[in-house]
């Protein structure tokens, strides 16, 4: 798959980078190193993929230009793409155990 040359801007909301780096420490607790390190390449490449093509994944229905994304099969990222401004903002990185009706996003 070809990506656009131009990328969006991506902005962590405090919110965001906390669940982030809650969800690495919990995989540092119970898992290895290798582990983190699969995560963090797969959220990078997640990123990636959104900052060129923001709108390829789902919409959220918590409002317009929110997305989510599935990261691996206990994590979720919720993120809102502006398209004005051409700047992709990350919400919430969120377990998928959490009742999704609850995340305030």
């Amino acid at each position: 798959m070809a990506l656009k040359k131009n990328a969006n801007t991506l902005i962590w909301s405090p919110k965001a980078l906390k669940s982030y780096n809650a969800i690495l420490d919990y995989i540092g607790e119970k898992f290895s190193e290798v582990e983190i390190q699969k995560f963090v390449r797969r959220t990078v490449g997640i990123l990636e993929l959104i900052s060129h093509s923001p709108t390829m994944f789902r919409l959220s229905e918590k409002g317009k230009h929110k997305h989510i994304v599935v990261i691996s099969k206990q994590t979720t990222l919720y993120y809102r793409f502006k398209p004005n401004k051409k700047e992709v903002e990350l919400l919430l990185f969120s377990d998928t155990r959490q009742d999704p009706k609850r995340l305030r996003y």
